[in-house]
């Protein structure tokens, strides 16, 4: 894998960093300037880095009249987020079981997050936190116990 993707996946693992870009010189038969960047979210995958010039720096100028940082998380093109609850009334509740195990929910809370998963094209994972009485906590191994450990992303 390249540097670009190497550090790109370390921003994204470790903090969902999604607004970064990359300037590189490219000796090629014009030398020009490369600047990358990275769509974590497109049609084709959810969570993939993959470097991708968005523009080029040539003649004292860039190349396309693109933005810098370009709108990443308006469409998250149908991807999963976990989302881990604990059923609290009136802001997140269960409403009945389906016949695939999965459950319905209503609620405040999850009204929103339905109208948000909507707007922006993504799927609600819901697990469902039972044993409230079990902390959550983070490991110096960056892994995580309780409520947290729970959730994969």
């Amino acid at each position: 894998e390249s540097d670009l993707t190497n550090i790109f996946r370390d921003l994204w693992d470790t903090n969902n960093i999604i607004n970064v870009n990359i300037l590189t010189y490219s000796n090629t038969t014009t030398p020009s300037l490369l600047l990358y960047t990275y769509f974590p979210f497109t049609p084709t995958h959810c969570g993939k880095i993959e470097p991708v010039i968005w523009n080029s720096f040539e003649s004292g100028h860039f190349v396309h009249a693109k933005q810098f940082f370009p709108p990443k998380t308006d469409n998250l093109f149908g991807c999963s987020v976990s989302l881990l609850v604990a059923p609290y009334q009136p802001y997140i509740f269960i409403t009945g079981n389906n016949s695939d195990g999965s459950y319905s929910f209503d609620g405040m809370e999850y009204v929103l997050l339905d109208e948000i998963s909507k707007r922006i094209n993504f799927t609600l994972n819901i697990s469902i936190y039972w044993d409230q009485s079990i902390g959550s906590l983070y490991y110096e191994n960056k892994s995580a116990g309780g409520a947290f450990g729970m959730v994969s992303l």
